[in-house]
């Protein structure tokens, strides 16, 4: 199993339940540690998607219902969801929209239909009556049109800690952290993956091999070639303030999160937080570079800056820390322009070459459909052996 980010480590627990012994990997010193863990953990209702297909909308939609029972049963035991969950966005309309207030409500009504068409099932352990209040209300602070919604986030580093300790305590998974996959190659029955670490090169030999990583998928995988994808660099902010502050979306253009988690706000001002974007099949040396920027002062300050002229974040906000991480995607160009590809996300489907299993998610809340996916065609491999 290569990459231990949210995807890497639900789709090892679903391994393990199936009986199927897993070799985690990870580049990184421990896991689930980048862009799993510095988004806002929004698990999407298909709203930020207005701007894109109802297919869109309606895969967000289905992917983020199951996502609380999938996680439940990746951990063997049921989450507290109301505990680590944040109440209902707002979803602000800004000035300069691409979507006018009556022209998001068509598609916010679209989405509510296909919810009660779903049957109403449980989100987040709830049950909800619609997805959003169609009538728009006055944002106080702002005095923009606000649309009231119950998409929540999950303060994904508590989910994190949730995840580990599933993760220790299941003896089917051995972890290796610090280890960096440099070639995949099917064989036959088996794959053989050389790996690079502390100790030096060694290969691992498997039935097969799941590859969950993120901005560098399918790379050293022989014979595949891996797709150009849209890679962007996001930074984001985690603050303090003794004022709790409003949990919103900013759509749609110029985008934007502030959400108010239990123990910190996360906020998000997409015109200053992006660093870095390129159209290419793995993060570059300047995608890298640009991430290690998204800590500084300078990128910190700029966010803020903008927030709190919208009077959305108070005077006595402080920043713990500067955040970021790859952001992956479709088709050349930036959710500035209203056509592009990242306005559509496909459902989240699985792929597979030779013995290398490619699961395929590009948001938080896909990854556990993609990862219970991707452990029941691991199971099918090591059935048939």
């Amino acid at each position: 199993m290569l990459g231990g980010g949210i995807l890497g480590c639900l789709t090892a627990l679903q391994c393990a339940r199936r009986g199927i012994g897993v070799v985690l990997v990870d580049q990184e010193a421990s896991l689930w540690s980048r862009a799993s863990l510095a988004n806002e953990g929004k698990v999407h209702l298909g709203l930020v998607y207005a701007l894109g297909s109802a297919e869109t909308q309606q895969s967000m939609l289905r992917d983020a219902v199951r996502f609380g029972p999938l996680v439940d049963e990746a951990f063997g035991e049921p989450v507290d969801w109301p505990r680590i969950s944040t109440e209902g966005f707002a979803y602000i309309v800004m000035p300069e929209s691409a979507r006018t207030a009556p022209q998001l409500a068509l598609t916010y009504q679209s989405i509510n239909d296909d919810y009660l068409g779903l049957g109403r099932p449980a989100y987040l352990g709830e049950h909800l009556e619609s997805v959003v209040d169609l009538d728009p209300t006055t944002d106080e602070a702002s005095g923009l049109l606000s649309f009231h919604t119950f998409e929540r986030a999950v303060d994904p580093i508590t989910l994190r800690a949730l995840a580990l300790a599933a993760i220790s305590r299941r003896p089917e998974i051995t972890v290796r952290c610090a280890t960096t996959a440099t070639s995949i190659e099917s064989k036959g029955d088996h794959a053989l993956t050389t790996v690079r670490g502390a100790e030096g090169e060694s290969t691992v030999r498997s039935m097969c091999v799941i590859d969950c990583r993120w901005e560098s998928q399918g790379m050293g995988v022989a014979g595949y070639r891996a797709p150009r994808r849209n890679i962007r660099v996001k930074a984001a902010v985690r603050a303090q303030t003794a004022h709790p502050v409003i949990t919103a979306t900013l759509v749609a253009g110029p985008f934007g999160d502030i959400v108010q988690h239990r123990d910190y706000v996360y906020l998000s001002w997409y015109p200053a937080a992006r660093l870095h974007h390129e159209f290419t099949p793995a993060a570059s040396g300047a995608a890298h570079d640009a991430l290690a920027g998204a800590a500084s002062t300078d990128v910190i300050n700029a966010q803020l800056r903008a927030l709190a002229q919208h009077r959305w974040i108070p005077d006595d906000i402080t920043a713990i820390e500067g955040t970021g991480g790859f952001i992956v995607g479709e088709g050349p160009t930036d959710i500035d322009d209203p056509h592009s590809e990242l306005h559509n996300r496909a459902a989240s489907r699985v792929l597979r070459h030779d013995r290398v299993i490619l699961p395929l998610s590009l948001k938080f809340t896909s990854a556990p459909v993609a990862a219970s996916t991707a452990a029941e065609l691991a199971h099918e491999i090591v059935r048939d052996r």
